[in-house]
């Protein structure tokens, strides 16, 4: 499991998606060439932390969850 600590010399990019599967799906790689560039990640998205936080870590990616909140169409 990769340390997902972050480092405060670092940069930090976060990444936000209402749909937290894309951010595995659709952004993963871009998340990864941010980190091999020597930028702190952390993806955010609707999903609990303790659900996805695990997946996240193997790539050295912090995960926090974010309420959205998608009113009716």
């Amino acid at each position: 499991m990769e340390n997902t600590e972050l480092q405060p010399q670092k940069k930090t990019i976060a990444v936000i998606a209402s749909n937290t599967h894309s951010l595995l799906t659709f952004r993963l790689d871009m998340m990864k060439s941010f980190i091999a560039q020597g930028y702190n990640v952390v993806a955010a998205g609707d999903e609990p932390e303790d659900k996805l936080v695990e997946e996240f870590n193997k790539y050295g990616i912090k995960y926090r969850q974010i309420y959205v909140n998608t009113p009716d169409v």
